[in-house]
């Protein structure tokens, strides 16, 4: 009797812990479906800068340095994609820095321990304004091999 007891308070105490289905209610809209907004510059929203730039190439040690030209209007936030492929993987870094504009700027500075490999995709987004930029120098240091690298800038 003791153990028929003591198995029915079990069997309770195990059911009062487990956890109730909870059902989220439907959103009334009254059989209206609300429609999406799309806005555009001619609805007075306009972004501080349009930028974009774009090479695919190789670089090597005795000519460790890339230019890529600027479609740029205005200045603002910038973000860089970094590509990178070679038949050994090593530490490099890279620097790059934009010229031609109202103000020279450094987008990644090799200071700044900006280590990358050379076999891997880089995304650099943080902190970096462009002024109307025409140009970014890429330089990669502690290159020993030739380096295939396409480079994406946008903003």
């Amino acid at each position: 009797m003791l153990k028929k007891l003591f198995a029915f308070l079990l069997t309770a105490s195990l059911m009062t812990a487990m956890p109730l289905e909870v059902f989220a209610a439907e959103p009334d809209t009254n059989g209206v479906i609300p429609e999406v907004t799309v806005t555009s510059e001619d609805d007075g929203i306009v972004p501080y800068s349009s930028i974009s730039g774009y090479y695919s190439g190789t670089v090597t040690p005795q000519n460790p340095k890339v230019s890529v030209p600027l479609n740029s209007d205005g200045s603002g936030g910038v973000g860089i994609t970094i590509v990178t492929e070679c038949s050994v993987t090593e530490p490099i870094r890279v620097t790059a820095t934009a010229y031609g504009g109202s103000k020279n700027a450094t987008f990644i500075d090799s200071k700044k321990n900006n280590l990358i490999s050379t076999n891997g995709t880089y995304y650099f987004v943080d902190g970096i304004t462009h002024y109307g930029n025409n140009s970014v120098l890429f330089t990669f240091s502690n290159l020993h091999q030739n380096m295939k690298v396409t480079i994406h800038i946008y903003g």
